[in-house]
């Protein structure tokens, strides 16, 4: 078996180097190390043997360029060329290049490549997403780059999600938490970024046999705490989501098995687990156990070994076995199953010999095989827009866009704290559209929003009904104009209610002799079962008419009563009595007169 390896760099074909590395893990930036020597790298170039290597020349022509490593297995055939059977394509970018001068051994440059993921790491970003696959979301991460590099995007969750936030992170970190939390392969297997199990293409099984092309192995079981229930309150439904991690099944192979088993036995207590913030259906935090509890799994069967054959990459399947001789004679094969690569780091020297080295966990798993190396970003509060207040549900909750959000975007129906809260009772403030609001978060998660409450801006004052240099001025004014005044100023102390433009009012001071006052510039109507009016003292002045009707009524005075006016007149319409229990006294100042039908006097 022989080795070749091509390299192809800024479009020029390097012949001769050194060494050349190339690291591949599955869940962070593959590396990709070149170094040769100032001979080769003139050779490359054109120059003279002895001409000045220029770090500024090189850089200037090779960073930011694009490097394609390719190695090469299969067997020499007649002539002594190569009869390619197998090959491994790495493409890259040129991040850097360094000299390396020592007396003692040849100088050497150093061409430093990354695999084009880089790209995904230009700097935190903050953005939202709403209504759209998992697939739609990748998409928009991605498409930017697709000039520089090659993915495919196959999900398994096809479902709508209704809102999701990049909130601080970099696209690679973003792209790695929705793998992370939809369970989601997402790796670069040296030529395309893959989103999806379904979307790798290097699915055939290598086969590894120990002495023969797997040269050095270490395979370990261990035990790790795999006993959980998750936990989450959906609000809508006022219900309490519970799942144990119990009764979410993973598939293993035999000895990734064991291990789950005596894990299972050894760890017992169920601790109690609430980061499954957003989790609302039964299902969706059943899905989020599961993966929590796979992704544990992976750390329960890991296999480390050296191997010659090209057969083996990032991502793909391999099995492992060892064949026990005797004599010349298979007296018996070990098989260890079947594995997934999650981290190979390939070497080729100067010879053209080939090496590797790899990690790999048991099984080919549909959900990721390593544990993403992210964490769930948290959201600090923040002012933000109220867009919307019909709110579907009637719970009084709002849509509010956030400064960094683009027009047209919003959150998804957000709750408003508010002082209490109960069935057909509590305190009901809703902010009004436009008006802007603090915002926090539950968990800190930039997916769930709430309304703290509003704030006054530049453009959206208190004005002089509320203002007041000592802050003696509490109030409640909505937007129809309808007002809540409470003022504590010494000896003015008052509370006041009115609409707008004072057109009716109540006013109740506190300052020296209590008054309550009820103005109005229409009508002021009362109406109860039963009215009882109490007072040392009762007043009534009418400007004009004063008119009392009821079925029934009476007037009575405990001590004197009078009835005076220019004219007055008393009427019944039926019969009309005028008795005093002791005398009775009839005076016409000028005139009296006593007229009927029939007059009788006793």
């Amino acid at each position: 078996m022989i080795n070749r390896i091509d390299v192809n760099l800024g479009g020029l074909t390097l012949k001769k180097f050194s060494f050349l590395s190339l690291s591949q893990p599955f869940d962070s930036q593959h590396s990709l190390d070149i170094h040769v020597t100032f001979e080769d790298i003139n050779d490359l170039l054109g120059k003279g043997i002895d001409s000045q290597v220029s770090l500024k020349e090189l850089t200037q022509k090779w960073a930011g360029e694009k490097v394609t490593a390719t190695i090469m297995q299969g067997e020499a055939d007649t002539s002594n060329n190569l009869k390619e059977k197998t090959k491994h394509t790495f493409i890259g970018i040129v991040k850097g290049v360094q000299i390396q001068m020592n007396d003692a051994v040849d100088n050497t440059l150093v061409i430093y490549g990354v695999c084009p993921t880089v790209l995904f790491k230009t700097g935190s970003n903050t953005r939202a997403f709403s209504e759209k696959t998992l697939a739609d979301i990748v998409e928009e991460v991605v498409n930017p780059f697709k000039g520089l590099l090659k993915a495919k995007i196959s999900p398994e969750f096809g479902e709508r999600i209704p809102y999701i936030t990049q909130y601080q992170e970099d696209n690679y970190q973003f792209l790695q938490r929705l793998a992370e939390t939809y369970g989601e392969w997402f790796y670069y297997d040296g030529e395309e970024v893959l989103f999806g199990k379904s979307a790798r293409s290097k699915t055939n099984v290598a086969n590894l046999e120990y002495r023969v092309n797997l040269t050095q192995m270490e395979y370990e079981l261990k035990l790790v705490p795999l006993t959980f229930k998750g936990q989450y309150y959906n609000y809508i439904k006022d219900e309490k989501l519970e799942v144990s991690s119990k009764s979410e099944t993973v598939d293993l192979q035999d000895f990734a098995q064991l291990a789950l088993s005596k894990s299972e036995s050894m760890f017992s207590e169920e601790v109690l687990n609430i980061e499954f913030s957003g989790d609302d259906e039964q299902s969706l935090i059943s899905k989020s156990v599961k993966n929590n509890k796979s992704k544990s799994t992976n750390s329960l069967a890991i296999l480390k070994g050296s191997s010659t054959s090209l057969e083996i990459s990032i991502g793909s399947p391999i099995k492992v076995k060892d064949d026990i001789k005797e004599n010349g004679k298979i007296i018996r094969t070990d098989d260890y199953g079947s594995f997934i690569i999650t981290s190979i780091r390939h070497y080729v020297d100067s010879r053209g010999f080939y090496q590797n080295s790899f990690e790999a966990i048991p099984q080919d798993i549909d959900y990721p095989p390593v544990a993403y190396p992210v964490f769930q970003p948290k959201a600090e509060t923040q002012p933000a827009k109220v867009i919307d207040t019909n709110d579907p549900e009637q719970m009084g909750r709002v849509k509010v866009q956030f400064y960094w959000q683009k027009d047209g975007d919003s959150t998804p129906w957000a709750r408003v704290a508010n002082l209490m809260s109960g069935d057909e009772r509590g305190v009901y403030f809703v902010p009004e559209i436009d008006e802007v609001v603090f915002v926090d978060f539950e968990f800190g998660n930039p997916d769930l929003p709430f309304v703290r409450g509003s704030m006054f801006t530049g453009s959206a004052l208190p004005g002089s009904n509320l203002f007041e240099k000592d802050n003696m001025i509490k109030g409640i004014i909505t937007k129809g104009g309808n007002h809540i005044i409470i003022d504590d100023s010494s000896g003015k102390e008052a509370i006041r209610i009115y609409n707008k433009g004072n057109k009716n009012e109540v006013i109740l001071t506190l300052d020296g002799e209590p008054v309550i006052s009820v103005k109005s510039e229409g009508k002021i109507k009362l109406e109860a079962k039963e009215i009882e009016l109490k007072a040392d003292k009762i007043s009534m002045n009418a400007q004009q008419d004063w008119t009392v009707e009821t079925n029934k009524g009476s007037i009575e005075a405990k001590a004197k009563m009078q009835i005076g006016g220019a004219t007055v007149n008393i009427e019944g319409k039926s019969q009309t009595s005028v008795k005093g229990n002791a005398q009775l006294a009839l005076e016409g100042g000028a005139q009296a007169s006593l007229k009927a039908a029939m007059v009788m006097i006793n």
